[in-house]
């Protein structure tokens, strides 16, 4: 039997877009850190690790922003730094391996980035294995606020990070560090046992670990090892996505909007521990909801993690995909670099933002 645990978020809904599709199960009912079983930072589900909201991921009472890390880009003393004195978002885009074109990516990244002032992209590329350089790769992860993860070795895809800079990394993230993972990387590294724990859940086979899927009340069902099936998707298209709660990285998104070209990735697995669900889509195959986004705390550090970006069977030269050029996608992933970086203050809602009923794609 799975095990179902309260998850006191405010959590989105989805439902396949696909034309025929099984409509979307009832929203579930909006919880909030008031209503939680567990106080905000404690475990919910009765004690259970597998579920997690701590204070750092709800933004604590009222909305309020994560902590950056002290001694790294964008903090002030002990306090971290405050909106007001916040000019910079310095952003390290790691790439260089993927069986996704990660240089499609890091290019529509740049592209998003250089929109907004208030962001300093580096791009740090992975050299080759075979490369001289390879074991000398090792970026000074604390000089800045958020690291975009770009690489996967998923699926035997060459590539991988050097041991020495994998430990500190994990030092990093531990001591505060905030990372985005891009699509396929959060799907990567299964030998990683840190890295694992970061990501939450990811693509693997069901004995691996746990899966995660959202009941039609909003409470967060865990299916343990072995129930289920390995991690799939067999769906990949426009979906609808409805928000639920008042997270600052969705604060005023329309309540329902549409996904370009988005997968709905059945039964990811892993520890599946220190995760908030934040949003999932409904599968008319398994007629489950599995999640699309979520947050994971990892030590003090925080990692945002989703299904958006999918960018495969396309060489570096083409155009940029239309999964890239989603304005929910792009909207979403700025603000919670944003986020992340601890800056609060979100954008204005573009007036290209996507609506229930018709998906947003902006020029290459």
């Amino acid at each position: 039997m799975w095990c179902v645990f309260a998850v006191s978020l405010a959590m989105l809904v989805g439902a396949c877009g696909e034309s025929g599709a099984p409509s979307a199960p009832p929203a579930p009912s909006q919880s909030t850190a008031g209503s939680s079983t567990a106080p905000p930072g404690d475990v919910g589900g009765g004690g259970n690790p597998n579920v997690f909201v701590p204070e750092m991921i709800l933004g604590g009472a009222g909305g309020s922003r994560p902590q950056p890390m002290a001694g790294t880009a964008g903090a002030a003393g002990t306090g971290g730094a405050s909106a007001e004195v916040k000019t910079k978002i310095k952003v390290l885009i790691v790439d260089g391996f993927n069986n996704h074109v990660w240089q499609i990516v890091t290019k529509r990244y740049l592209t998003i980035l250089a929109r907004d002032p208030i962001f300093a992209p580096v791009v740090s590329t992975v050299p080759r294995e075979d490369d001289p350089q390879w074991s000398s790769w090792k970026p000074d992860f604390a000089a800045y606020d958020v690291v975009v993860q770009n690489t996967t070795d998923i699926g035997n895809t060459p590539g991988s990070w050097p041991r020495e800079t994998q430990l500190a990394f994990e030092e990093y993230m531990r001591k505060g560090g905030r990372m985005l993972t891009h699509h396929a990387a959060n799907h990567g590294f299964e030998r990683w046992v840190e890295y694992n724990k970061m990501i939450g859940t990811a693509w693997r086979s069901k004995d691996y670990g746990s899966a995660l899927t959202v009941a039609e009340d909003g409470t967060v069902e865990l299916i343990p090892p072995g129930s289920g099936t390995d991690t799939r998707h067999d769906y990949r298209g426009d979906a609808l996505v409805h928000r639920l709660g008042d997270h600052p990285i969705y604060a005023g998104l329309p309540r329902e909007f549409m996904a370009r070209t988005i997968e709905v990735i059945q039964f990811m697995r892993g520890p599946a521990e220190n995760v908030t669900v934040l949003s999932y889509i409904y599968d008319p195959v398994e007629k489950l909801n599995f999640p699309t986004s979520w947050l994971v705390q990892y030590g003090k550090g925080l990692v945002y993690n989703s299904n958006y970006g999918h960018v495969y069977a396309q060489a570096p030269e083409d155009p940029i995909p239309e999964s890239m050029r989603c304005a929910a996608f792009e909207t979403v992933h700025e603000r919670a670099l944003r986020w992340l970086a601890g800056v609060t203050e979100m954008p204005p809602v573009p007036a290209d933002f996507p609506t229930r009923d018709a998906t947003s794609v902006r020029a290459p």
